[in-house]
């Protein structure tokens, strides 16, 4: 193999244990091969598996996919064959690694010491590997699963070493691999590897045009980062900025400082300079919130609903719409934006198409977000006296096929509205209806009683009556509570708030706890929020309950970072919440939170007696629930 050091890629210790057929396999050819298990761990197996991947440059590797040879027991040794490659592969493919499994002991494997079983593809006029043989392998080490899923992990001295083979052999490819090459330095930390990273990286771009491209440039302060070099990386970065001042640098170094200006009109200044130069950047809508924050801070609804009204493709959410015009509705003369937000809330909701990646009930998820933002508008309408308006409203608001998920706001709005329009007969029989469901509120149970002590003349009876009403429901509550009540160890934590105060399933036996996970980007937990700041109050007082909102599932965010945009969300709602961090997802991992929201109530003992995924819209429901389970939990 010209070109090539064979004692890296062929001549492996173990490298006799495994053969194939042709020798030197050109692209798009199938390739016959033959293992002997004797010597290897699955000396003893009587049927085994081959697992393959090909290879190629690194963005070959991001389509490419782990497959399944089977292999057939000939005497002492096992054949199989790896088909043919075509379109696509045949032409990117510089190589395929194998490793060998046991069919019935899954946690026999042979995967060639780390270094796995090689066959590079061949040129067919010089018979040698070809370009990227040697460093697709490496490539195989560093940027894919393919080892960790064998249970195996990348030898750095031989990824190192492939790396820098691939380039003395072909130096034309040193731009692809340098700087995995010195990730992979960097990795190993052996003795002086600070100096031969930084060496290294100031080589490699003194012998590039202009001191290096965009994307190499890029790289470079990657490596500078993870070195930790502080003055480096700011000449880097400095590099960086001026040879690129549209790129990806630029519009973070000015979204950070925007979101650092303190006056609001210096930032829209600088948000409409943001606009115009990179009217195309993923950062807008983040650069966008940073001066809708600034409206809250001002409490202006006007200009929050103009801002976002002139870019209607940034804010499509319409739970977060919705969840805006709830707080603007509060703000001096913020009725009619609120009502703006609302209406586009509304619009959007009825008219969302499904998210690529939800898996569940779409319509169903669909339709509870309309209702949720129908009653939104429909309070916002009615709160301006237009009764016929919000009577209208709050008819789409409600859950007419299941009224136990109607929220009781739109009840209530719809009683108050039938009222004031001369449908007092439809006012009693929404209440009714409402008591019966469990989406009542006091103000219907104030206008039952009204009716009542109307026709009766008297309130004597109503307690009985008001028994009756609710009957449906507090059976079909004690139903669910009594099929929903587990009892599971809860998993050990221990986690920090912003403050630093820590609380720890140990700190906290002998009380109930009720936790909820949620995140700051998560609609439904925005949601549920106020029905969890009732529950908590219910609660106060109560020495042996403590509520604990774990901020969780944030991205790759930091604990600052989390502790910032908590404290800035519990801020600006004026939620009296213990906010926990759960960065790296540690505690919802060993929960077992599928999804978020998220609620467990753990009772004096340790143990999870409920969980519940999701909020279906209805508060008083959550707070009946809760206060239930806790009841039932401090008698037992």
């Amino acid at each position: 193999m010209t070109g090539i050091v064979p004692g890296v890629l062929m001549s492996m210790p173990v490298q006799a244990q495994f053969l194939f057929s042709p020798e030197k396999p050109v692209a798009g050819q199938p390739v016959s091969i033959t293992y002997t298990p004797k010597g290897t761990v699955l000396e003893k197996e009587e049927a085994i598996t081959a697992s393959f991947l090909r290879y190629g440059l690194p963005a070959y590797m991001y389509a490419s996919r782990t497959k399944l040879i089977p292999m057939v027991r000939q005497g002492e040794v096992f054949v199989g064959e790896i088909p043919a490659s075509h379109g696509r592969d045949s032409v990117l493919t510089t190589g395929m690694v194998l490793a060998f499994r046991g069919k019935q002991n899954q946690a026999a494997v042979d995967h060639n010491r780390n270094r796995l079983y090689t066959v590079p593809v061949h040129d067919p006029v010089s018979g040698s590997p070809v370009r990227h043989a040697v460093g697709g392998l490496a490539t195989v080490h560093t940027r894919t699963s393919f080892l960790y899923d064998l249970g195996a992990k990348a030898d750095p001295v031989y990824t190192i070493a492939l790396y820098e083979q691939e380039m003395d052999c072909h130096p034309d490819t040193r731009p692809v691999y340098w700087a995995d090459q010195l990730t992979a330095i960097l990795k190993q930390k052996k003795p002086g590897f600070a100096l031969r990273v930084k060496t290294g990286i100031e080589a490699y771009l003194s012998a590039r045009p202009g001191g290096g491209s965009v994307e190499e440039l890029t790289k470079a302060c990657q490596l500078y980062e993870q070195l930790g070099v502080a003055a480096d990386l700011k000449r880097c970065k400095d590099r960086l900025l001026a040879a690129d001042t549209k790129g990806i640098p630029a519009q973070v170094q000015r979204l950070e400082a925007l979101q650092r200006t303190a006056t609001l009109a210096d930032k829209q200044q600088q948000y409409l300079a943001f606009e115009k130069d990179f009217p195309a950047s993923t950062m807008l809508r983040r650069a966008a919130d940073a001066v809708i924050d600034g409206f809250r801070v001002a409490r202006d609804g006007k200009a929050i609903a103009e801002f976002i009204g002139q870019r209607p493709k940034l804010f499509t959410d319409p739970a977060e719409l919705d969840d805006l015009a709830n707080q603007v509705k509060a703000y001096p003369n913020g009725l009619p934006p609120a009502e703006w937000l609302a209406k586009q809330a509304a619009q959007l909701a009825k008219t969302q198409p499904k998210p690529a990646r939800f898996t569940g009930d779409w319509e169903a998820n669909r339709q509870m977000l309309y209702r949720q933002c129908m009653t939104t508008y429909a309070v916002i309408v009615t709160d301006q006296q237009r009764f016929d308006e919000g009577y209208l409203l709050g008819k789409e608001a409600i859950d007419v096929e299941n009224p136990f998920q109607t929220d009781p706001v739109a009840n209530e709005v719809l009683v108050r509205c039938a009222l004031k329009t001369g449908r007092p007969d439809e006012a009693r029989q929404i209440g009714e209806s409402a008591v019966q469901s469990g989406t009542g509120t006091p103000f219907i149970k104030t206008t039952l009683r009204d009716f009542y002590v109307q026709a009766q003349k008297s309130d004597t009876g109503f307690a009985a009556y008001w028994t009756e009403l609710e009957a449906p429901f507090k059976k079909k509550q004690r139903d669910l509570l009594r099929n929903t009540l587990i009892n599971v160890p809860a998993p050990a934590f221990s986690v920090r708030d912003a403050k630093g105060n820590v609380f720890s399933l140990a700190s906290l036996k002998g009380k109930i706890v009720v936790v909820d996970f949620w995140a700051t980007w998560c609609g439904p937990c925005v949601a549920l929020f106020p029905a969890m700041n009732r529950a908590q109050a219910a609660q106060k007082g109560n020495p042996n309950v403590k509520f604990l909102f774990v901020n969780s599932r944030e991205g790759n965010a930091d604990v600052g970072t989390m502790a910032r945009k908590a404290q800035a969300f519990m801020q600006n709602k004026s939620y009296n919440f213990t906010v926990p961090l759960d960065p790296g997802n540690r505690m919802s991992s060993a929960f077992g939170v599928q999804g978020i929201p998220m609620k467990f109530i753990i009772d004096q003992q340790g143990n999870i007696r409920y969980r519940s995924l999701g909020y279906e819209g209805n508060p008083t429901k959550v707070v009946d629930e809760i206060s239930a389970i806790i009841e039932a939990l401090s008698v037992e």
